[in-house]
């Protein structure tokens, strides 16, 4: 029995008999005898066994009487525990941090956002003071405290709806009653009084039923309040498809109503009618929302409602601030140096001030706070419309327009400061420039730098790196229309650098003229010929050119006659026995090749001829024709033009006939 003595059930008796004013007198093995506070005397047990004994010994156990008494009389009075609760910097560092609770939230399963602090929250005025540009130092000096007794009670709300979504939400509420006042205080979480300090507090009283029962139905009412919230959403959530489905269900038993309505009785009439309102209703019996609140558990809760300074941390300077503040439990109330009010999301200015969100303004350059009751200026910028301190507004050297540090310009040239309006961009360079320093390009439009700027020598209008030429033998600045080009390179060049050939009428450069060494006219260097002995350079008019292999040649070299065709060569082509090298290598070709049929259509007679004999240079053929009596010869050009034919002499036969017979 002793092991008895360690259970919860012992446990839970001693706590009831203690709210009885009773104690536990003795302990024995099998059973403990009670005295309470009128003097009377009782005897219980836990072992079946010893109360079936008889001796006036009352049996505590699962389904006995005597316990489900107890039970019953606990549930009716509810017990509670008793606790002080206290803060510290700690705690009120976590209570100023940013909570993160969408998880409570009852708007939680349609929130788009689910990004922490939202003025959605129901408890957001009571945990959400925030302090934008400081953090929390430590604690300051106090400056009055007042003693609360707050009665806590924590209910579980739970909805479902099993039926059709197979939804449930469970959540822990705290509805707090100041026991002097006998109000409702203002919403906590739950967890953020868990966070708190908390000892158990002996000095606690006794509170009547009536007082509790009244207290009971306070907390009741604010619990039904949160649950007709939380009844909105899962309005919201099942409507829909709630009423998709009604609509369904009614176009369906319309459309057979009309089309039965001339073929059936009415009475089968109203039997259709009534079966679609019984579906209707089933539906929506479907959409049930079950709701429960249970008590969960009860507090009483000692604590203090201060009003104390807290020194905050300025991040930008590291400056710290004192700041007037409430307060209770875990809750810290900062008002508004400015309109008083609770703020939520605050800043504080360069002296001090606390400001909530509508008291100040940030400046969106630099951050800093433009406060309201140090008559900070601000100042809105022209470009982007976003407001700005003082020492981030400038101002545009030429229109006066408010820039910000952003959209204000420095013109490369100048260094004057200018707005969007009143700047430009080099096309070339992408720096800013001044209307001053600014030229546009008479071709495309674009504005171009000094820098950048170029300007037609002849017509002296502005052009960018793109649409202007320039002269490549005297480097000066060309306009498109002011601008020549050479056909030989296609070279840009002045009209003053441009030079016509006298052969080809082709304009070109003046550094890419020729001139002929005997005559002095101009060419280009497609019409240059040059001796290959003296290496000068003439004019076609003045210059020779072998036939055999195409070299050049004037007046310094004797021109050599080939003494079987009769056409004058240099000398390097005409050998010692006086055959150029056509004559002087002639090959056996068949009567029948191309060349041959070519020369024959040009000159019928050949084709009496048996034999034919060819030779080839660049840019002459010899063709030897040979019958039995005759012989024949024929000079062409590489295009198969006839320059000259003869018949030879018995003599020229002879000889052509030895070379042949030598070679």
């Amino acid at each position: 029995m002793n092991k008895v003595y360690n259970t919860e059930l012992h446990k839970f008796v001693e706590a009831y008999l203690k709210s009885k004013d009773a104690r536990i007198e003795r302990k024995h093995n099998d059973f403990f005898e009670v005295i309470y506070e009128n003097g009377e005397r009782a005897a219980y047990t836990y072992s079946a066994r010893i109360a079936s004994e008889g001796n006036n010994i009352g049996l505590i156990a699962k389904g006995s009487k005597i316990l489900k008494a107890m039970i019953s009389e606990c549930t009716g009075k509810a017990a509670y525990s008793s606790v002080s609760i206290s803060y510290n910097e700690s705690t009120l560092k976590s209570s100023l941090a940013p909570k993160s609770c969408c998880s409570l939230c009852p708007f939680i399963s349609v929130c788009e956002h689910k990004c922490g602090c939202c003025d959605f929250c129901s408890y957001y005025k009571s945990c959400n003071t925030n302090i934008s540009n400081a953090r929390f130092s430590k604690l300051g000096n106090l400056v009055s405290s007042t003693p609360v007794k707050i009665m806590c009670f924590i209910f579980t709300l739970e909805l479902s709806d099993d039926y059709t979504l197979s939804q449930k939400i469970e959540k822990d509420i705290v509805v707090l009653i100041d026991i002097e006042r006998e109000k409702t205080l203002e919403n906590i979480l739950v967890k953020d009084i868990l966070k708190l300090e908390l000892k158990p507090w002996a000095n606690s009283k006794k509170i009547s039923t009536e007082k509790y029962r009244h207290f009971l139905n306070l907390a009741k009412s604010r619990a039904s309040d949160v649950l007709s919230g939380q009844l909105e959403v899962f309005k919201k959530v099942i409507e829909r498809p709630l009423v998709e489905k009604i609509k369904s269900i009614v176009s369906k038993y319309q459309g057979e109503y009309i089309e039965n309505y001339t073929k059936t009785s009415l009475e089968e009439l109203d039997s259709l009618q009534e079966e679609a309102l019984k579906l209707c209703k089933r539906e929506i019996r479907g959409y049930t929302i079950n709701t429960d609140i249970k008590l969960k558990n009860l507090i009483l809760i000692n604590t203090r409602r201060d009003k104390r300074k807290l020194v905050f941390t300025r991040c930008k300077e590291q400056k710290d601030f004192e700041v007037n503040a409430e307060i209770f439990l875990s809750r810290v109330d900062i008002y508004c140096d400015e309109c008083g009010s609770e703020i939520d999301i605050s800043a504080l200015c360069s002296n001090g001030h606390i400001l909530c969100s509508s008291c100040y303004e940030s400046c969106n350059s630099c951050d800093n706070i433009i406060c309201s009751i140090c008559d900070d200026e601000s100042f809105i910028c022209s470009t982007c419309g976003e407001i700005h301190c003082l020492s981030c507004s400038k101002t545009c050297d030429v229109c006066g327009a408010v820039i910000c540090p952003d959209h204000s310009y420095e013109c490369s040239e100048c260094g004057k400061l200018l707005c969007f309006d009143c700047h430009e961009i080099c096309s070339i360079c992408d720096l800013a420039i001044c209307s001053s320093h600014s030229s546009s390009c008479s071709e495309c439009g674009k504005h171009i730098c000094s820098e950048h700027q170029r300007k037609c020598s002849v017509c002296g209008e502005s052009y960018c790196d793109e649409h202007i030429r320039q002269c490549q033998v005297c480097k000066t600045y060309l306009c498109s229309n002011h601008t020549g080009k050479s056909e030989f390179s296609k070279r840009h060049v002045c009209h003053a650098h441009l030079k016509t050939c006298t052969f080809c009428k082709n304009e070109i450069a003046s550094d890419e003229v020729h001139y002929c060494s005997s005559c002095n006219a101009p060419m280009c260097p497609d019409d240059t010929l040059e001796c290959k002995n003296c290496m000068k350079e003439y004019c076609r008019n003045h210059v020779s050119r072998c036939k055999c292999c195409s070299r050049s040649y004037c007046s310094c070299e004797t021109p050599v006659k080939c003494r079987l065709c009769g056409e004058e060569y240099c000398s390097d082509c005409v050998s010692l026995r006086g055959y150029c090298k056509c004559c002087g290598n002639l090959k056996s070709v068949k009567a029948d090749s191309e060349i041959i049929s070519k020369l024959i259509d040009q000159i019928p007679q050949l084709s009496k001829y048996k034999r034919f004999y060819l030779g080839i240079s660049q840019e002459i053929k010899t063709v030897y024709a040979k019958s039995l009596f005759k012989r024949y010869l024929v000079v062409m050009d590489s295009s198969y033009n006839i320059l000259g034919k003869r018949r030879l002499t018995f003599l020229e036969s002879m000889s052509l006939g030895k070379k042949q017979k030598g070679d």
